[in-house]
């Protein structure tokens, strides 16, 4: 056997190999006894036939071609070994001829990172504070989350709770997603597009209307922007909200032993709204951090990274949609995009998330950010992997270390 290798774009390379017809005898016996196991011959037991009579059976063709699937991954592997390439998927493989052989196998590697000189990403912090008005504001939320409701006989208020049916038409058919019947909700609330909820006010209990809606230009919907929806509306329910009273009742209802009055709610409040600002800031460094190393990092993706981190992120992105009540293909369908104008869409989004991955893994590699064995095991254990299971995981482990890691340092370094 011989094989050349050639470097080609996005962190691959091709591997061509050949073998003279001689060479893939040894491949012969491992092709036989296969297809023995696999062929029902007349007058003799699974896998016990001679092989003239195998091969009388299958035909030389078929032979031909269990002994390429017997050779190709030796080939491969050898190949490989001999080149010390750390692959990170399978090959694409493609024959060139068949006697002798000659098979082209393109390989995907871990690809080599330029960092720049990521010591001088710096990133100014924002002070967070926590208003008066806001507790306000989050106070009168947290009351309507406890609120009841109770049938009235009148028309349609805003923050009344009414149960309706609809359906949006649009140029004589019916928009995806636009109908539902017996479908709660709170005038004033904002959940529907605007002049939707408005339309409703005045309505009484079992009226019908019919009335148009104009979506907003930069609605979700590729579809619907700026569109016009005629909608048929039924008017099934009204009830009055009202919201309870801060007594002791209530406070015991919120089931938090710091709460006792007014003034230790608000205290609360105020806090988890400054818990969130915080939260919130510190992704906000995160993010323009990161966007910085991404700037300063040369790297040459693989396709087949970014085809992974697309999916992954459709994975994600189906299940929130799920959280909604609304499937991945319907989205598709109200969008009207194809899986493929979202992988589109994404690859940017993906090429960025895999830049700043190997960015951080390369800065860790440089700042003897390496985690220990002891670290990996405890990781391993908190992640419940099971220890026959180890040697399976462990790289996956080191890797979101290392990137946690280079994070944090990057983060102190950038605050400096």
């Amino acid at each position: 056997m011989k094989h050349s290798l050639k470097k080609i774009p996005h962190s691959q390379v091709l591997i061509t190999i050949e073998v003279e017809t001689s060479e893939l005898e040894k491949f012969r016996g491992k092709a036989l006894d296969k297809l023995r196991e696999q062929v029902k011959i007349a007058g003799f037991r699974p896998g016990k036939a001679p092989d003239n009579v195998v091969i009388e059976q299958v035909g030389d063709a078929a032979i031909e071609e269990e002994i390429l699937r017997s050779a190709l991954p030796e080939l491969y592997y050898e190949a490989v070994v001999k080149e010390k390439l750390q692959p990170i998927s399978a090959p694409e493989s493609k024959v060139i001829s068949k006697s002798p052989l000659k098979v082209e196998f393109t390989i995907s590697l871990l690809p080599e990172i330029s960092l720049g000189n990521y010591k001088k990403i710096k990133v100014k912090p924002k002070t967070v504070s926590v208003e008066e008005k806001e507790v306000d504001e989050e106070l009168e939320s947290l009351k309507k989350r406890f609120a009841t409701y109770h049938e009235v006989k009148a028309s349609a208020q805003m923050e009344h709770r009414v149960e309706i049916s609809f359906t949006g038409m649009m140029e004589g058919k019916e928009v995806p997603g636009a109908k539902s019947k017996n479908h709660p909700m709170v005038l004033g609330a904002k959940t529907f597009v605007p002049g939707f909820e408005e339309a409703i006010v005045g309505m009484e209990m079992g009226q019908k209307k019919q009335f148009n809606v104009t979506f907003p230009s930069d609605y979700h919907a590729e579809q619907l922007k700026g569109k016009e929806v005629t909608f048929d509306v039924e008017l099934h329910r009204i009830e009055e909200t009202r919201l309870p009273e801060m007594n002791a009742e209530f406070f015991t209802r919120l089931k938090n032993e710091k709460i006792t009055d007014l003034p230790s709610l608000k205290a609360e409040i105020k806090a988890y709204l400054l818990a969130t600002k915080e939260t919130q800031e510190k992704a906000r460094q995160e993010d323009e951090i990161l966007q910085a190393l991404v700037k300063i990092t040369k790297v040459e993706l693989p396709h087949v990274l970014i085809h992974d981190e697309i999916h992954y992120m459709e994975g994600s992105f189906a299940e929130r949609l799920q959280g909604m009540g609304m499937t991945f293909e319907r989205y598709l369908e109200a969008n009207k995009k194809t899986h493929e104008d979202i992988h589109k869409d994404w690859e940017p989004e993906a090429t960025r998330r895999l830049t700043a991955r190997f960015a951080l893994l390369e800065l860790a590699k440089k700042e003897n950010l390496e985690p220990t064995d002891e670290e990996v095991k405890a990781a391993l254990q908190q992640e419940k992997v099971e220890e026959k299971d180890y040697s399976r995981y462990e790289g996956q482990i080191k890797a979101r270390i290392r990137v946690e890691r280079g994070l944090d340092w990057l983060m102190r370094s950038a605050l400096e």
